[in-house]
């Protein structure tokens, strides 16, 4: 949770000025799959400790169920990825044509049927 929490805060300082440009990178999908998670390991946190029994306070937690400490940390990835999101997705898209590939810029031979064409330059020629 830290971890995902250290890098969303660092894509928040980063200067994007264009949706293109986290659309481009894939780092969008990440940050939803992230928070996808995040929002359904909570879900099911809750969920389970709702349901339960009443524990008695001598027993430790178990493995599997997470401290207040971490729970804490995922509510903190969500807001703060869900914030990243929207400010991403306020963010205009910007539409350029893209440039025609130099390949070959070769002119291209004009041929006749029959035979390569002849003129003469001698009428434009100063005598």
């Amino acid at each position: 949770g830290e971890c995902k929490l250290d890098i969303i805060r660092a894509l928040q300082g980063l200067p994007i000025s264009t949706k293109n440009a986290v659309e481009d990178s894939k780092v969008i999908k990440v940050l939803k799959k992230w928070l996808d998670n995040e929002q359904s390991s909570n879900s099911s946190q809750a969920d389970s400790s709702e349901e339960s029994a009443p524990v008695p306070e001598e027993t430790e937690e178990t493995e599997t169920e997470k401290s207040a400490e971490e729970i804490e940390a995922d509510r903190q990835v969500v807001e703060a990825g869900q914030g990243l999101l929207d400010q991403w997705n306020s963010l205009k898209e910007v539409f350029k044509i893209p440039k025609k590939d130099k390949k070959d810029n070769k002119p291209v031979a004009l041929s006749s049927r029959s035979g390569p064409a002849t003129f003469s330059l001698g009428a434009y020629l100063p005598q």
